[in-house]
């Protein structure tokens, strides 16, 4: 999910890239944050953090970053 993500938001596609965000498990990468506030996609990491999908790696992995 986290490389359609990385598709849906190069292609400004942030409307639907925040979609996926609330409805599926997503495996951030640093990449990932870093990327969307070098391309203000600040709608998306609203939906982030909104819908609690704000860690590093998946959630069900027990050395998660938290990233509040």
């Amino acid at each position: 999910m986290a490389n359609i993500l990385k598709i849906l938001l190069y292609r400004e596609e942030v409307g639907l890239a925040c979609l996926l965000t609330v409805y599926y498990e997503l495996a951030l990468d640093e990449l990932m944050i870093r990327q969307a506030i070098y391309c203000e996609h600040y709608e998306w990491l609203n939906f982030l953090w909104a819908f609690e999908k704000n860690f590093l790696n998946e959630r069900s992995n027990k050395e998660d970053v938290d990233l509040h």
